[in-house]
């Protein structure tokens, strides 16, 4: 039998592990949209040298790099029920448009 002593023990301990989850939790979502926005700004860069170069192999080649981390993005955005803070997700959804309609562009004009 537990003593009521050792009860309030492990009740503080497990009050205490609750609040630590709950903030690495809370980092991690912040963590994770910065990565994906991050994939999304590494993108947008590939998708502007595709766009600038004269060099067809070039274009594909940096298309493909803008295609794959964007394919990323959307993989770590999927993954995880972790919450993103409101603002942020609205701001990664905007660039998830804005990218997917680049990446449109050029994959319409190198094929």
């Amino acid at each position: 039998m537990v003593s009521e002593r050792e009860r309030r023990r492990l009740g503080k301990i497990t009050s205490r592990l609750l609040a630590q989850h709950a903030q690495a939790v809370k980092t991690f979502g912040k963590v994770k949209a910065q990565f994906i926005l991050s994939e999304l700004d590494l993108a947008t860069t590939f998708c502007s040298i595709a766009a600038s170069t004269n060099d067809p192999r070039r274009a594909r080649r940096n298309a493909a790099l803008a295609r794959e981390a964007y394919d990323s993005a959307l993989h770590f955005k999927s993954v995880g029920d972790t919450d993103v803070p409101r603002r942020t997700a609205v701001k990664i959804e905007e660039r998830i448009v804005q990218v997917r309609e680049r990446l449109e562009e050029l994959e319409g004009t190198s094929q």
